[in-house]
């Protein structure tokens, strides 16, 4: 559900969440065009939130560095050879 709560050439607002509301989000809008939109605030039941970690796939991550290696030593190589034929 999307409810709109606006005030215009105000300093300051407020709201307060509702039964229905899941979060709050904020948007500003300047008198230049300006909008910024402020991080959510989320409604908090005092269970404690889920801790994700990120996952850690050491295969994946060293075929990265491995690739990148490789074309960084190939573009080196073919830099270098054109240098020498010029």
């Amino acid at each position: 559900m999307v409810k709109e709560n606006k005030k215009f050439n105000y300093a300051m607002g407020s709201y307060f969440f509702s039964k229905q509301d899941t979060y709050i989000r904020t948007e500003i809008v300047c008198q230049d065009g300006t909008i910024y939109f402020l991080n959510p605030v989320l409604r908090f039941e005092g269970v404690k939130l889920a801790d994700y970690a990120p996952s850690n796939n050491v295969l994946k991550t060293w075929a990265w560095r491995t690739a990148v290696f490789v074309v960084l030593v190939f573009t080196f190589i073919i830099w270098n050879h054109k240098k020498v034929n010029v």
